[in-house]
């Protein structure tokens, strides 16, 4: 988009001022810009017109362009033997659109109608910036003949222009898919009928489910129970588990059997009518001689085979809840065996518990019989031994320990009563009648005497503490209280006297008894030492006798216990939830299996013909990779003129016109090209040629202006 004539002025010329003053008709000279408005207003009205018919020009080469990509890919998927530009060097005519002309742009089919318009120079591409590439935008399309002085480059430079392409082209898969019409119809019908025959071959069952609470500490009947109460988080558990693996154990099993006589159901010995799919491939499977040795015995085993197969036992999640499942052709058969399977388990279960305490009751019983003959034993010898050494009274105690326990208390109580005899002859002899009569007087010789006496003397003393307010020292009456009060301190005195006397009788007499205790305590511990030897023998025996005696008792009482804990049945389980009758049958429905074979089939189809597909596109590919049959990309051609390089595009297939070789302003993609699923890069190169070619014509129409 720069000035030929004037290259020193490109950088001026492409700025929207150059533009403007171009239009005006201007000379060269830089003159003062003008706004867009005026550059608006001096455009002339042709201009104007041929941008309409431009844009016209560029929309009609975009929608041609798409049609041809369409028209060629239709073409590819037609053709079975791959695509049309990479396999053959010379594409028929019959592969090329009706009218090559009607994908040219308007323009340039207005070009040919109008032969009196002037030919378009090209314009040539500004001068590169030293480390800079040419943009895409400035190759221009020239005529092969138009090249004189060009040189071809090798073939490894060739090989770049060549657009990249998928190892699987999703059209040809498609393009499979489409072409295998008859073989989806056939596999979707086919998975249709395979789908209703399993549907209708495949007998209808109902599932019934009964709950059970398992806890792994049983019912605590005695203080000391057989098993232990207390377990571990991680027991616990293992210990459910054990109870399901009772549950579908072979005992219960064969009792669910014979209970509900599943020997004679036909469902469950083997002689059931109509099989189904599934029963019909693990027969084909199995190793069974046929029906010839179906006697009592197989049909038993088959019956208790079978039920295994039909129940089914779960934990549900980190709970002690276990859910039991029954399925079978009938509801009401599911429901009876799930329900007959919980109850006969309580009673299996009970069973275990009640053998175990029955044993444990024989293994106690029978160690009774020892354990008692060695405790008579030894009983029997330390009687024996108390016999002959005369170490035994009527109450089984030694006389000896007896006597002596009894001597020791008198002496006891003797000593006691002496020191408080003692204590109290002291303190009457530090009494006297001044003490008592000012009220310190000892608990100890208080009496009922000298409490009267007390009584009468301080009686008298009040009299003659008011005589002597009234009455004068020497008078009568004074002197007769006074008398009176030297009586009663007399009588105080004596009966001071007579209190410690006694208490020095009571005194001598303890302590005499005090020591007549002492003597005879001394004599019964020398007689005590003679028979010490004997009692360490005895007491020896006594010790043996008794921990066989406890062994006995503690064995004994166990076995009690055990023998009446056989009939409890101490488990903790409990039924939740019985089984009822399904009013559904489980799993698919009959339309829903044939819809399902009929989806499988149809999607069989489509799978092998997008193989088809696949198989195809890849071998198409391994044909274009191949040496012999690689068609060259576009060669790039350089001209020696100047600095400036032109690319020309590959030539046209001998006496075939080509796209490109209409017109040299005019570059159309290649077939190969437009295989490459880039149609957004050649629109953009062909605006940016309108564009250049605007600028071309706007320069030319200004400059036949200037010259008329």
């Amino acid at each position: 988009m720069n000035d030929r004539v004037d290259r020193e002025d490109w950088r001026h010329e492409r700025s929207l001022q150059a533009l403007g003053r171009a239009m005006r008709g201007e000379d060269d000279t830089p003159q003062p810009s003008g706004s867009l408005l005026s550059l608006a207003q001096a455009t002339p009205a042709d201009w104007r017109d041929n941008a309409v018919e431009r844009h016209q020009i560029a929309r009609s080469r975009r929608e041609a362009a798409a049609e041809r990509d369409a028209y060629i890919s239709s073409a590819v998927t037609d053709d079975s033997a791959g695509p049309v530009a990479a396999t053959s060097a010379e594409p028929a005519q019959d592969k090329l659109p009706p009218s090559p002309a009607s994908w040219l742009p308007r323009w340039a089919q207005l070009k040919r109608a109008r032969p009196d318009v002037e030919e378009i120079e090209a314009v040539e591409p500004a001068p590169e910036r030293s480390g800079s590439a040419p943009a895409p935008d400035s190759v221009i399309a020239a005529e092969p003949d138009q090249q004189p002085g060009t040189t071809q480059l090798d073939a490894a430079q060739s090989d770049m222009d060549v657009r990249w392409k998928p190892l699987i082209d999703p059209m040809t898969v498609i393009g499979g898919v489409a072409r295998s019409k008859a073989l989806i119809v056939t596999m979707t019908l086919l998975g249709a009928l395979v789908g209703i025959s399993i549907a209708l071959s495949t007998p209808k069952k109902y599932e019934a489910v009964t709950e059970l609470i398992v806890d792994p500490r049983d019912l605590k009947i005695t203080e000391s129970d057989l098993t232990q109460t207390m377990i571990a988080s991680d027991a616990t558990l293992a210990i459910v588990e054990n109870q399901m693996r009772v549950l579908t154990s072979g005992v219960v099993l064969n009792k669910v059997v014979d209970k509900l006589n599943l020997v004679s159901d036909p469902e469950f010995n083997g002689q059931g009518g109509s099989p189904g799919v599934l029963d019909l491939v693990r027969s084909l499977l199995s190793r069974d001689d046929g029906p010839g040795s179906a006697d009592d015995t197989r049909r038993r085993a088959l019956a208790v085979g079978n039920l295994a197969e039909s129940i089914s036992v779960e934990r549900g999640g980190k709970t002690f809840v276990i859910t039991v499942s029954a399925v079978t052709q009938d509801g009401d058969k599911s429901a009876l065996i799930a329900n007959t399977m919980t109850e006969v388990f309580l009673e299996t279960y009970g069973q275990i518990q009640s053998d175990t305490a029955g044993r444990a009751t024989d293994e106690l019983t029978a160690r009774l019989g020892e354990l008692r003959k060695g405790v008579e034993e030894a009983e029997r010898k330390v009687e024996e031994f108390r016999a002959s050494h005369d170490l035994v009274d009527a109450q089984g105690r030694l006389i000896s320990d007896d006597e002596l326990l009894k001597l020791n208390e008198q002496l006891s109580l003797a000593r006691a009563h002496t020191l408080e005899l003692n204590a109290r002859a002291a303190s009457a002899k530090t009494v006297n009648v001044d003490s008592v009569l000012g009220g310190a007087l000892p608990e100890e010789i208080s009496s009922s005497a000298m409490a009267d006496l007390r009584s009468q003397y301080s009686t008298l003393k009040q009299e003659a503490d008011r005589a002597a307010v009234r009455l004068g020292p020497r008078h009568p009456e004074r002197m007769a209280l006074e008398a009176q009060l030297a009586g009663a301190r007399d009588r105080i005195a004596a009966e001071l006297r007579r209190i410690a006397s006694s208490l020095q009788v009571d005194l001598r007499r303890a302590v005499q008894l005090e020591q007549e205790l002492s003597a005879r305590l001394a004599q019964l511990k020398v007689r005590s030492g003679d028979v010490s030897n004997d009692l360490v023998s005895l007491r020896e025996f006594e010790r043996e006798a008794a921990a066989k005696r406890s062994v006995y008792e503690a064995f004994l009482l166990r076995a009690k216990e055990t023998s009446e804990r056989r009939d409890i049945n101490t488990a903790n389980i409990s039924v939740i939830s019985k089984a009822f009758a399904p009013l559904e049958p489980n799993g698919p429905s009959r339309a829903v299996m044939a819809l399902a074979g009929l989806l499988l089939g149809f999607a069989s189809g489509v799978g092998l013909g997008a193989t088809r597909g696949a198989y195809e596109s890849l071998r198409a590919t391994a044909d274009e990779h191949t040496p012999q049959n690689r068609v060259p990309g576009r060669r790039r051609e350089v001209a020696l003129e100047g600095r400036n390089e032109r690319f020309a595009p590959p030539q046209a297939p001998s006496g075939k016109a080509g796209i490109g070789s209409i017109s040299p302003d005019v570059h159309e993609p290649a077939p190969d090209e437009a295989e490459t699923g880039q149609p957004s890069i050649e629109e953009i190169r062909a605006s940016l040629r309108e564009f250049r070619e605007a600028v071309r014509e706007l320069a030319e129409s200004r400059s036949r202006g200037r010259r008329v």
